[in-house]
This record gives structure tokens, sequence and C-alpha cells, in this order.
């Protein structure tokens, strides 16, 4: 259950809230720590009134600290699953990428920011970018993360992925008896390449940033000699559309491709 305060606050206030408190426990930990040293050298020395006098100290602080920690146990408890769950924790990142002028959309329960693909998994207090499990979630680090893979030359390979995409379009028209060179659903072609890896990890807003990588590549001639070509355009309202994030930050929006031989 999501307190009142947790939803005015949200995750990174309650955990800029915290660095302030650990920064206070550290100072106390550290003081109550040179007093133990004191008092070990008075002990050494038998200096009895010194000795007296540090383990005191050393009391005083850990009673500060015992209660300091039980404090900090409470705030430290925040229901980040339920956050998760409710769409805060999403608006959170989406907020802080915008002030940090860095593009994100969400598309069917996933964040898209150029060149990542991000998903919340408010069970696991997780999440995932391109894939990899992330537990370090705290919003503004989430951010510096993404930001970071969008300044990283991309390690795509066109080739390898231009291929893959020829393979399954033969086999949809083939299946479906059409006519070599029309073109196909990017939609249905991404559900031939799950199929044919037997796995759905590989999710659409993945796929569709791929074929926008592709697109960018220039990469568009078939070991076979045949040439790659886009729909010129994509209608909102034909359904079955791939959307991503382009580099520039605008949506954009891919429908159908077909393999044509090259003299055609």
């Amino acid at each position: 259950m999501i307190e009142a305060e947790q939803m005015e606050t949200g995750y990174e206030s309650q955990l800029d809230h915290l660095d302030r408190e650990i920064a206070t426990m550290v100072k106390e930990t550290q003081t109550a720590l040179a007093a133990a040293r004191k008092a070990q050298r008075a002990s050494a020395s038998g200096n009895q009134g010194e000795l007296i006098a540090a383990i005191t100290a050393v009391h005083e602080r850990l009673t500060d600290l015992q209660r300091m920690t039980s404090e900090l146990l409470k705030s430290a408890d925040y229901d980040l699953s339920s956050w998760m769950e409710s769409g805060g924790y999403q608006r959170e990142l989406m907020e802080l990428a915008a002030a940090a002028h860095l593009p994100m959309v969400e598309s069917d329960s996933r964040l898209l920011c150029y060149p990542s693909v991000l998903q919340i998994l408010p069970g696991d207090l997780a999440i995932t970018i391109d894939r990899k499990r992330v537990r370090e979630v705290r919003p503004s680090r989430v951010v510096a993360q993404l930001r970071a893979n969008s300044q990283r030359r991309s390690r795509f390979r066109p080739e390898p992925f231009l291929e893959a995409l020829a393979s399954v379009y033969d086999l949809w028209i083939a299946h479906r008896g059409g006519r070599p060179g029309s073109h196909v659903k990017l939609i249905h072609l991404y559900s031939i390449l799950t199929l044919l890896n037997g796995s759905r990890a590989y999710s659409k807003q993945e796929f569709a940033r791929d074929v926008y990588l592709l697109d960018q590549s220039g990469c568009i001639e078939t070991k076979d000699g045949r040439i790659l070509r886009f729909a010129a355009s994509a209608s909102t309202r034909s359904g079955g559309l791939l959307e991503t994030v382009a580099k520039g930050g605008q949506v954009k929006i891919y429908s159908t491709i077909a393999f044509e031989d090259a003299n055609d």
C-alpha cells in the first residue's frame, strides 16, 4: 500500500532524504570510532579519567546511532514495488529524462529512450535495460545510464539483421502464397522471428529499434542481390505498426517492408 507521503515525494526524493540522514549517521559513527580509539589508548596507558570519559562518549554516540538506525530503517522500507506498479516510478523517470533533455516515450509497458528499451519489473524491484536486469534503480542513476547509452557508439551489426529479415520475409511470402517483392507488415515478420528463436525475450520494441538502426545504416542490399524497401509512409490507422524513438528524439513509425530484385 502506498503511503500518502510516498505519493507526494517519490523514490528519488526519498533517497535524497536518506542520503542526508546516512551522511549524519556516518559522521556519528566516525565520532564513536574516534572515542573508542581514545578509550583504547587510555586503557593502554592506564589513564583512568580519560578511559571513563572516552567510554562514556562511545556509549552516548552508540545510543544516538541506535535511535538513528531505527528511524533510517523505517525510511528505507519504501514500498518500491507498489510505487512501480502504480506508474509513479515511470513518471519519475520520464520527468527526470525530460529535465535532462533526454527524449523518452512509453510504448506497450516499456520505455523507449534511444537506443535503449527499458522495462519496469515491480515484483523484482528491478528494471531491465536492453534485456539486462538492473537492481540499481534510483531514477537519477537510471537516467544517467540511459544518457551514457545514447552517447555510446552503437554495436548494432546491420548485415546479419538484414539477412534475418530477408529470411523471415521469404518464409512469410512462401507460407501465404504472396508475390515476391510485395510489401509485408513488419509485425508479421517479428512474429516469425520470435517463433523461430523459440523465445519472446526479444521484445517488439527492441525489434522496432533494430529496424530503425538498419534503416539508418544504409545497408539495403542482401547477399543474393535484393534491395530492401521501406513503405513510403505509415498510416496510424492501418494497425500493426512499430514505433521507436529516433536518435534526435522524434517518434519513428514503421509499417511494411519488401525485398525487391535490384532490376525491378
